[in-house]
């Protein structure tokens, strides 16, 4: 306070000098708008009819090429995912900052449109709501090219079978290695058994819910059934006091039509673990937001178990027959898994507890 200056008359002086330095302010915004037409760095509009950052050519033509290639943004940003894009990156650098922001706005309004509204016939464990990683398909496209082979036939005509749906990921993801037909509905499964309805089929492919006793359900129609199947399953299955009764019916109460004894399966095991994929919408999105940082428009990424692809397909190749073609096929399809024939042969550290190592 100056002297000779009321209280009064101090207070008067500084809320002029603050309106005055308010409508400057002001001023400066829209003198930026008018230069910039596109609203400065204040956010006030540009003149009618000229395009805001938001809706500039570049981000519109960022957006196009977004809607047409796989995976979200951040994944084609990123260098070391399968989905990057040099261009998009390259792109992405030029953009101001409110074009940046319009991207990552109309990502995320389409990651919620592919969200899933799967009204499912059945009761479900949100919980088994995890579907199968696209690269745990890739690893047995040479299975089921020697499947195929054997039988007569190719990726476009091979039966494959899978019994427990999710949100339909697997049926995509084998059509877009050519295995066209694949019988895979929304469905209750254990309805279509009971029924005998169960569909023509060459070979059963499915990864079920782990909750339950689906598993042991799951092993013994796979028994009884008596045709070739590649199941993936955590680790822990292969230990599990019901697991060599179910594979090979040594404890099977006699029957009218008995299914023939089989041998204990074989194991494709990956270099790297497998994730797992919770379509968006089909659990509680608090939960997988705190639990699951990742997600993208396979839905939100998880790895709850150790898995691997237990195998057998008899009667149309024995083991030892699979085990010679696989050192072929394998090469063939670039797949890096390993191959065991036995739960005893697997490392100890994918090898369940209480299982004696050969």
């Amino acid at each position: 306070m100056e002297n000779g200056q009321s209280e009064q008359q101090y207070e008067s002086v500084q809320s002029k000098k603050k309106k005055r330095k308010k409508k400057k302010k002001k001023k400066t915004g829209e003198e930026c708008g008018r230069a910039s037409g596109a609203g400065g760095d204040h956010g006030q509009p540009g003149p009618v009819g000229e395009p805001s950052a938001a809706n500039s050519p570049e981000v519109l033509a960022m957006l196009e090429k977004l809607s047409r290639g796989r995976g979200t943004l951040s994944d084609r940003l990123n260098p070391t995912h399968p989905c990057f894009d040099a261009e998009i990156k390259a792109g992405w650098k030029k953009l101001p900052k409110k074009g940046r922001s319009a991207i990552v706005a109309a990502d995320a309004a389409r990651l919620q449109e592919l969200a899933a509204t799967v009204e499912h016939p059945f009761e479900a464990d949100t919980a088994d709501h995890c579907e199968s990683p696209p690269e745990a398909y890739n690893d047995v496209v040479g299975m089921l090219d020697m499947l195929a082979a054997k039988l007569g036939k190719d990726r476009s005509s091979l039966a494959i079978y899978d019994p427990y749906y999710c949100a339909g990921a697997m049926k995509r993801h084998l059509a877009s290695l050519g295995f066209a037909n694949v019988y895979h509905k929304c469905e209750d499964f254990y309805r279509v058994l009971a029924e005998k309805r169960v569909p023509a089929h060459d070979v059963v492919v499915t990864n079920p819910p782990y909750s339950e006793d689906h598993f042991q359900r799951l092993l013994r129609f796979c028994h009884s059934n008596a045709k070739p199947y590649l199941l993936l399953l955590p680790n822990y299955v292969c230990g599990k006091d019901y697991y060599i009764p179910c594979v090979t019916g040594s404890s099977r109460k006699a029957a009218a039509t008995p299914a023939p004894k089989r041998a204990e399966p074989q194991y494709l095991c990956p270099r790297k673990r497998y994730n797992y994929w919770t379509p968006k919408g089909l659990r509680d999105r608090n939960e997988m937001t705190n639990k699951h940082g990742h997600s993208s428009e396979l839905g939100h990424r998880t790895s709850p178990f150790l898995s691997f692809w237990y195998i057998d397909l008899n009667p149309a190749l024995s083991h030892s027959e699979v085990e010679v073609a696989w050192r072929q096929a394998a090469v063939v399809s670039g797949c890096t898994c390993t191959l065991y024939r036995s739960r005893s042969g697997l490392p100890s550290a994918i090898r369940p507890s209480g299982v004696l190592q050969d």
